[in-house]
């Protein structure tokens, strides 16, 4: 026979268990769908972009000698950090001089991307803070 509490209580720690496995996938904090980065910030980095990466990636983002910004590659970041990213832009882009543009410049690049890939534009700018970006996860592609 059942003991009533003895389910009760199973289904109660199941329960809380489920709970912690779900907190523990869910975003810290920001995702690219709530608006991670400003319009404002959006348009200085379609400028940088069009002196340092159009020449590779194309104007629209959509490749040239290397590949595309938008729509595959942002399904291929769909859950990750938004340090991840802004780790590997800075770290080795422009192809040519990694690592070369300030950090500002940087995050101001990756709003564009963003931008271009369909993410909402927010009331502040993208931090150019590995830290602070580390908080953000980007979110499935639009």
């Amino acid at each position: 026979m059942w003991d009533l509490r003895s389910v009760a209580w199973k289904l109660g720690a199941a329960g809380v268990v489920a709970l912690l496995a779900c907190a523990a996938t869910s975003p810290a904090g920001p995702t690219t769908t709530t608006g991670v980065y400003s319009e404002a910030q959006s348009e200085r980095g379609a400028a940088v972009y069009a002196q340092h990466c159009a020449a590779c990636h194309g104007a629209a983002l959509t490749a040239g000698s290397a590949p595309p910004l938008t729509g595959p590659f942002w399904s291929s970041w769909n859950g990750r950090s938004m340090a991840e990213l802004y780790g590997l832009v800075r770290g080795s882009m422009p192809q040519d001089a990694p690592s070369s543009l300030s950090d500002t410049a940087y995050a101001d690049v990756t709003a564009h991307m963003l931008k271009v890939g369909g993410y909402p534009a927010g009331a502040t700018d993208l931090p150019a803070s590995a830290e602070a970006l580390a908080t953000m996860t980007i979110g499935p592609a639009r």
